[in-house]
């Protein structure tokens, strides 16, 4: 919960639905280039908010 909202959206249409680019740009409204670039920062801020709370519970 703590990703933004337009990050969440995207991980949960590409990874947990396994919805294709094409597919989540349809229903954003996006490029699939724009889905692309939002994917990837999503899951750089998934993986520093995933590390700051492992170092939390140490």
């Amino acid at each position: 919960m703590s990703l933004p909202e337009k990050y969440r959206i995207v991980i949960e249409l590409r990874i947990i639905e396994g919805l294709s680019l094409k597919d989540c740009a349809k229903i954003l409204g996006k490029s699939t280039s724009s889905i692309k670039n939002i994917q990837y920062r999503a899951i750089i801020k998934l993986r520093e908010l995933m590390k700051k709370e492992a170092l939390r519970n140490e």
